[in-house]
């Protein structure tokens, strides 16, 4: 009885772990489709709640190209060149370290960019590429300039 009872009782924590590993691989981030998703070129369509429309950037938009891969980015703020990394998880974002050219361009908007990419902490990417701070607020939204897959849902 007691050897029905130990085979009874490992096979149901058995199964009870395997369930347990299938549940942690269903939440671990498909980095692929996050890879899809992120990659390409991004324009900045508003920054701090303002529509950038109807910025005044002297030399062209504002804009990101990820490579999720490398976890590289570079871009355009709208006067310098702007490159580094970022770190990105399921809905997690980061931008820990850049660099940019050093024009002297009279844009506070510059400015506001990179204080924005700083403060950076989730993302969301559904039509359009939403970049959060520590508080939820939305602080950037970038629209695909290129045609690939845009569509993850962390909800």
């Amino acid at each position: 009885m007691k050897k029905i009872l130990s085979l009874i009782l490992f096979s149901t924590l058995f199964s009870l772990n395997s369930c347990t590993e299938e549940a942690e691989k269903s939440q671990v981030p498909d980095l692929d489709s996050i890879s899809n998703a992120l990659e390409g070129k991004w324009t900045v369509t508003e920054l701090m709640g303002q529509s950038t429309q109807d910025s005044l950037l002297p030399y062209g938009k504002a804009f990101l190209t990820f490579e999720p891969k490398d976890s590289t980015f570079a871009g355009y703020t709208g006067c310098n060149q702007i490159s580094g990394m970022f770190l990105v998880g399921e809905d997690k974002a980061q931008f820990p370290q850049f660099v940019t050219t050093r024009k002297a361009c009279p844009l506070s908007f510059e400015m506001e960019f990179q204080d924005a990419l700083r403060t950076v902490r989730s993302y969301s990417v559904k039509e359009d590429l939403t970049f959060s701070d520590s508080t939820g607020t939305t602080i950037l939204i970038l629209k695909k300039t290129a045609n690939h897959p845009l569509s993850i849902s962390h909800d």
